[in-house]
Parts: structure tokens; sequence; C-alpha cells
């Protein structure tokens, strides 16, 4: 299962990205734990590339052109002034995530409603919904459970290389990110605006070990009314 349409990009010179990254922020508290606002504003910049006249009135009407650095930059420090407070350095978690969405949603008339999952089964049934409805879904791997600020394990991210194969490539804890597609064994991720994969069975070992379905889940996006 996969998105209809090309994800977010945005320009760095005469690179492009594969979706958002908190290192294009303008301030340290952006680049150190702003995946959060940043995974928002992808889903916004691809809601907006789709063909509908739901159009957030603070981003670019470029259709699917990528984002040009600087004003991907100024778009998170708004994002996060207005709808999406970060504490220095623990970042938001999915609940004030929520909140600040639907705060946007509200003032930009949008009929959609923000809940964060907060079980194995709402994730899932959830992650699958949205990818069906061509929405990308913001997604966490969250933190060590109790261990929220002292707990070092992690979860493999996967790239690929030249010749097909996965190689494993960073790890994340904490993190948000955003998923593009889905099969039976991995997910599709967006992160540092690079693409990944996450093997579905590494993230089921960390929740059940070393985290809580509570953090790691994802924020459910629905119409208003179904």
């Amino acid at each position: 299962m996969e998105l209809l349409h090309s994800f977010v990009s945005v320009r760095d010179g005469e690179i492009l990205s594969y979706g958002g990254s908190q290192s294009f922020g303008r301030t340290e508290t952006m680049r150190r734990c702003g995946c959060g606002v940043v995974a928002v504003l992808d889903f916004l910049l691809y809601l907006q590339q789709r063909e509908t006249p739901r159009y957030v009135s603070f981003l670019p009407r470029f259709g699917s052109a990528p984002v040009g650095r600087e004003r991907y930059a100024e778009l998170l420090q708004y994002l996060s002034r207005h709808y999406l407070p970060l504490v220095y350095p623990t970042g938001i978690n999915g609940l004030v995530l929520a909140a600040g969405v639907n705060l946007l949603f509200l003032r930009e008339r949008l009929p959609y409603r923000a809940v964060w999952r907060m079980t194995r089964k709402g994730l899932w049934s959830g992650l699958d919904d949205m990818l069906a409805r061509d929405l990308p879904v913001i997604f966490s791997v969250g933190p060590n459970f109790p261990r929220l600020l002292s707990g070092k394990e992690r979860v493999n991210l996967y790239r690929e290389n030249a010749a097909g194969t996965l190689f494993p490539s960073a790890g994340v804890h904490a993190h948000f990110m955003s998923v593009t597609g889905r099969d039976e064994e991995w997910l599709r991720i967006s992160s540092w605006g690079r693409e990944y994969r996450l093997r579905i069975r590494d993230f089921e070992e960390y929740v059940r070990q070393h985290s809580s379905y509570l953090f790691s889940n994802i924020l459910y996006i629905e119409e208003k009314g179904k």
C-alpha cells in the first residue's frame, strides 16, 4: 500500500529531499527536537498538493513542486509558534501534537479531526485506513519507557543500496516520522529528508520490550462526520 502522489520534497541547492528535515530548522530547539513539527508540515504540504480545493492559508499553492529550504524553515517556525510548541530537549508529545493539529484544522476550516492512538490495534488499523485514503501517517517510535530520558534502546532504520539490498543506516527512538507506504514486513519512512525502511517486527519488539503503545503510535486523522 503506497501513497498515490509523490511525497513532499524540499530543494536544498541541487539536492531534493524525501520529505522535510528538522535539520532545516532555524533554531537549535527545532533542529534538536522538531521532528513532530516536520511530520505535521509534511502532512499539510501533501494535503495541499493533492487535487483538492481545501487549501491551508499559510502554505504556498505550488502543486507538487519542491519547497525551497528557506521557505520550509519559515513554515516550521510558523507552525511551532502558533500550534506546536516545542520544549527543549523533549520536543512535543502525541497528545499535544493532536491538540495543536485540531486547533489548526479548526482555524483553517478543514473538515478533519486528529486523535492520538494508544493501542496496537488502533495503530495498525488507523495506519492502513489513512494510507488507503491517500494520507501520509504521522508515526512515532516513542521513547524508552519508563526510562524516558535515560533509555538508549533504538529501532533500526534501513536504506537501500545500488544492488537493491537493505542495510541498517540509522537508529531511532523518541522520534516522529512520516509513513508513506507499507507491506507485510516493512514500513516506508520519511525521516531527516531521506527515504528509509522500518521492519514492522523490529518496531513491535521494541515497543514490547522498551517502550509503550502510549508513546509509539500514530496521529490518526479522519474526516469529520465519517
